[in-house]
C-alpha cells in the first residue's frame, strides 16, 4: 500500500486546503473525493485559517 504524506507545516496544510477548495469547485458534488459537507467545512474554515497564517508570519516578522 503507498503511503501518503500528510502535511506538516501551516503553510502546506493552507496549499492542500486551497487546492482542494478549488478543485471541489469546479467538479459536481457526486465526483467529490469527500462529502459535501466537509466542502462546506472548508469553506467557512479557509478564509479564518489564511488570516491565522498570515497573522503568525507577520508576528514572526516582527519578532526578528
Amino acid at each position: 500500500m503507498p503511503y501518503r504524506r500528510l502535511p506538516n507545516t501551516d503553510a502546506a496544510r493552507l496549499k492542500a486546503l486551497k487546492a482542494a477548495y478549488a478543485i471541489a469547485k469546479e467538479l459536481p458534488p457526486f465526483k467529490l473525493a469527500f462529502s459535501q459537507s466537509t466542502f462546506q467545512k472548508v469553506q467557512s474554515f479557509l478564509p479564518a485559517f489564511e488570516k491565522s497564517v498570515a497573522e503568525s508570519k507577520f508576528t514572526y516578522a516582527t519578532q526578528i
